[in-house]
């Protein structure tokens, strides 16, 4: 929480850290966090991340989607990740 916001701090591994601030909560709880500033991020073109949203499903399927930005291009890319059965032992 900052200032009664909550945000999210993105350590990127190519060094930058992008702060993105939640924007919107959708009905089915999709979270949506947008760029507000970065640390270490010498030139605005540079890549950088400037959006991601995350949902929890009932099932306990997480789903995440992020948007990079370089040169004023975007370019999402999205993850399910679900839970899997424990192997019989």
């Amino acid at each position: 929480m900052d200032e009664g916001k909550l945000v999210a701090l993105h350590y990127c591994s190519i060094g930058n850290q992008p702060l993105l601030e939640l924007k919107r909560r959708d009905r089915n709880g999709a979270m949506t966090f947008e760029f507000v500033s970065a640390m270490n991020l010498p030139d605005p073109r540079t890549d950088h991340n400037v959006a991601f949203s995350m949902l929890l499903e009932e099932d306990g399927t997480f789903y995440r989607s992020e948007t990079y930005e370089e040169s004023g291009k975007p370019d999402t890319n999205a993850t399910r990740f679900s839970r899997m059965a424990a192997p019989s032992v």
